[in-house]
């Protein structure tokens, strides 16, 4: 009986932590709102500003000043063609990192604790504003369930989505080629 309340709590502590989660980042946006704020620029000062930037204009090159080609082109263009709301990004990507930890969670079964665990990183918090970790996250998930369940178009889809969406996959690939070779001899 004792484990099953233990398994329960800690149950319903994984789904808190995402709801709280979820609540608080929003409020990033809003609070400085409520408070009368004005002309607040809420996170876009930072790699923000560059995605968003990416998302209205396109890429552009400058040799004399600062240029946003050094970012990789999926989460500007998916934050484009979904909308234009940075809130709107922002709980896009929430369901995103969700959708991926469940993946990675569900594949490798970790139990309440690790996802606790694992949750708690404050580092994760960028998985929920405008940044392109979320797809980063979910394209990395979808490559070690694919490596893990021996299904080549699983990892090759999560290292396409990696790809394109961070510079870290030029690392990534021929890992995976590596390992993926080594699996098949």
């Amino acid at each position: 009986m004792k484990n099953i309340i233990h398994k329960t709590l800690t149950q319903k502590g994984v789904i808190i932590h995402l709801l709280i989660m979820s609540i608080l980042v929003p409020l990033v946006y809003l609070v400085p709102k409520w408070l009368g704020i004005e002309n607040y620029p809420g996170i876009l000062p930072w790699d923000t500003a560059w995605y968003h930037d990416i998302m209205t204009n396109g890429y552009l090159y400058s040799s004399n000043n600062q240029s946003n080609v050094a970012f990789f082109p999926l989460f500007p263009y998916v934050w484009k063609y979904t909308s234009e709301s940075t809130v709107f990004i922002s709980i896009l990507n929430a369901v995103i990192f969700i959708t991926g930890f469940l993946v990675l969670s569900l594949n490798f079964k970790f139990n309440n604790r690790q996802q606790l665990l694992y949750l708690s990183s404050a580092s994760l918090f960028f998985c929920y504003i405008p940044y392109s970790e979320s797809l980063f996250f979910l394209g990395t998930s979808l490559m070690l369930v694919g490596m893990n369940n021996n299904k080549l178009w699983i990892a090759i889809l999560g290292i396409l989505i990696t790809g394109i969406t961070r510079s870290v996959s030029i690392i990534f690939t021929p890992i995976f080629i590596f390992i993926f070779s080594l699996q098949l001899t």
